[in-house]
């Protein structure tokens, strides 16, 4: 559709919660972290248009009969710009007045040996789940009732959490929740219309409602996904270490004579006050290692596929690891969030590292484990009616049962210290309706 043409636009305001961690990366590193997040120059957090072009873009390439839609916002070759023209969807920049960030330490993992890369400690700032968005929006066109529909459908997507804004798409994080929608139509040849084109406050919508995933209804899905929604918790007797150095802003629990060394791993949520707590977690990403790219790489070798050891230097690699878990510069078929921890309990341990040779003691450390909790995620696979995709889900499905029924104890675990504790067991899980 050339946008000169257009007699109609329509108005979206949605306001939107982020579920999951955000990292939008700014390019600069600072004293403490290897990336920051993007900010404005007041230190608000900056969401660009083009983020969110992008996200609705990405979300309407899922919808069938939405196709046109999404190339016209901008999925479209080069050298036909010129048929195309202007883009007719038109949004504007957020900003976020921020609290205190985290810092999510990472490593990356050598696959032949199972140990730490040389070099490859690093740690990204992150903007803690909780914060609330607004994303304001005009679409011009000549058939808004179509239009319409296919915004809405959209948004069921971007519900969904398959789609993201920013980085760490694998690790779930930039997953947005929809709180409320607001719809107004407006005819640019009436010059009351136009003069509110580019407000989005004081005058009336024509909809304005509390948005309910059941009443958007399903839309019809031409890009598929499956989601596994999975209930774990960690065995009984068990410890596991998702640890970090950095302590928890309450430290009441610990005594001068026990300050742990390190601390069982806490991200910060903003509660529906505002204000920023703290919650216990399991990482998405240790998850998403530990407990199906490493069996599965296993699988895969076993079968005598070819899989190659270092995803890092692999950014084309065509091998079926590479292709289903990502690497550096590509994304994979499988994502998996962080999973916050019900009835956590926690314990400080003693430890002694002692001397191969002479037994003496080398070096006495102290560290905080998590000793009880439940937790539950969802797992996305992408990409669900490919044979790739299909084979990767059944190896899913196989870990998860394995977990729950038939690996002996102890032979699926998390953590830092796995060798000796980590112990986890899947009580259920369910194959949940995707796209």
């Amino acid at each position: 559709m050339e946008i000169v043409k257009a007699k109609k636009a329509l108005k979206f305001s949605v306001d939107l919660r982020l579920s999951t961690p955000l990292m939008i990366r700014s390019g600069k590193t600072g004293d403490f972290t290897d990336s920051e997040i993007e900010r404005c120059g007041e230190g608000k957090l900056h969401i660009n248009g083009y983020v969110w072009a992008s996200l609705m873009r990405r979300c309407l390439s899922r919808i069938e009969g939405a196709e046109a839609m999404s190339r016209d916002i901008g999925d479209y070759e080069p050298e036909k710009v010129s048929e195309i023209g202007v883009s007719p969807f038109w949004c504007e920049a957020s900003f976020v007045e921020l609290q205190p960030t985290d810092i999510r330490p990472g490593i990356k993992v050598d696959r032949a040996m199972g140990a730490v890369s040389g070099g490859a400690l690093y740690s990204d700032e992150i903007v803690s789940p909780g914060y609330n968005f607004t994303l304001n929006f005009n679409y011009f066109c000549e058939k808004p009732e179509e239009i319409k529909k296919n915004l809405l459908s959209a948004l069921w997507v971007l519900n969904e959490g398959i789609e993201n804004i920013g980085g760490g798409w694998s690790y779930g994080y930039g997953r947005l929740k929809v709180q409320k929608v607001r719809i107004r139509e407006l005819n640019l040849c009436q010059p009351a219309d136009r003069e509110i084109l580019w407000k989005y406050d004081n005058f009336t919508w024509e909809s304005d409602e509390v948005w309910e995933q059941k009443k958007a209804g399903l839309p019809a899905i031409r890009r598929q996904w499956e989601k596994i929604r999975v209930s774990a918790k960690i065995s009984k007797g068990q410890l596991l270490c998702i640890a970090t150095t950095l302590p928890p802003s309450d430290l009441k629990d610990f005594s001068k004579e026990n300050f742990p060394d390190a601390f069982v791993f806490r991200r910060s949520n903003i509660n529906g006050s505002g204000k920023a707590e703290e919650e216990i977690v399991i990482t998405g990403k240790a998850i998403r290692q530990a407990l199906f790219s490493v069996p599965v790489e296993r699988m895969l070798r076993t079968q005598g596929e070819n899989v190659c050891l270092d995803s890092s230097k692999s950014s084309n690699c065509e091998c079926k690891r590479c292709q289903w878990f990502g690497s550096v510069d590509s994304r994979g078929r499988i994502a998996i969030a962080d999973a916050p921890v019900s009835g956590a309990k926690t314990a400080v341990l003693n430890r002694i590292q002692l001397c191969e040779h002479s037994m003496q003691n080398m070096n006495l450390f102290t560290g905080e484990f998590l000793s009880n909790g439940r937790f539950e995620f969802d797992i996305l696979i992408d990409r669900a009616e490919e044979t790739e995709s299909k084979e990767l889900l059944k190896k899913v499905l196989h870990i998860c049962e394995e977990i729950k029924k038939e690996a002996p104890p102890g032979w699926h675990r998390i953590g830092g210290t796995s060798t000796c504790t980590g112990q986890i067991e899947i009580k259920d899980y369910t194959l949940a309706q995707g796209g």
